[in-house]
């Protein structure tokens, strides 16, 4: 059943009074959109004095009405659907940035790792050369001074040992 409204021109927030004394339109009829839920709003007939729907028309307009809010409904629906997948889609944009940082800093990780352990590979023969560097030098000095006192003790040497020292560079 439609609205029926009586004397719109008295009600300037409906309709302007200009406006309703110029068509001298004095009747209306409203048919309300709604999406079977609440009303969304409502389509006004504004009609002359003695103009009246016929039921036709009236049952037309109600039914564009509640087609009307549906139309609505449905354009709501997809309007959030719209935006629930916009969601989703910055969600996945933000999860796949997160996989890449993951994968990156796993990577560094890895990279981190082989470099220490490349380190530790190196510095066992370093450590070692660098903790045997003073015996070995004693152990030198101690077969220098041997040798010194070998030459003392032999001082004129055969030929087999003045070839060696010679092919060793080696002086007094």
């Amino acid at each position: 059943m439609p609205l029926y409204f009586k004397n719109l021109v008295d009600n300037p927030s409906f309709i302007r009074q200009d406006f309703g004394h110029n068509l001298k339109l004095r009747h209306g009829y409203g048919f309300p959109i709604s999406n079977q839920v609440q009303l969304v709003g409502v389509i006004t007939f504004l009609t002359q004095e003695d103009q009246v729907l016929d039921d036709e028309l009236i049952t037309l307009l109600k039914v564009f009405g509640e087609q009307l809010g549906l139309f609505i409904q449905r354009k709501s629906g997809e309007l959030k659907l719209r935006q629930y997948a916009n969601c989703l889609e910055s969600t996945l944009q933000e999860l796949k940035q997160t996989q890449a940082q993951m994968v990156h800093s796993e990577k560094m990780s890895s990279l981190g790792q082989l470099v220490a352990g490349i380190a530790h590979e190196i510095n066992n023969p370093v450590n070692f050369i660098h903790g045997n560097l003073v015996p070995a030098q004693e152990y030198y000095q101690d077969f220098i001074d041997l040798l010194l006192l070998y030459e003392q003790c032999y001082p004129n040497p055969n030929d087999t040992i003045a070839q060696k020292r010679e092919d060793l560079d080696i002086r007094h």
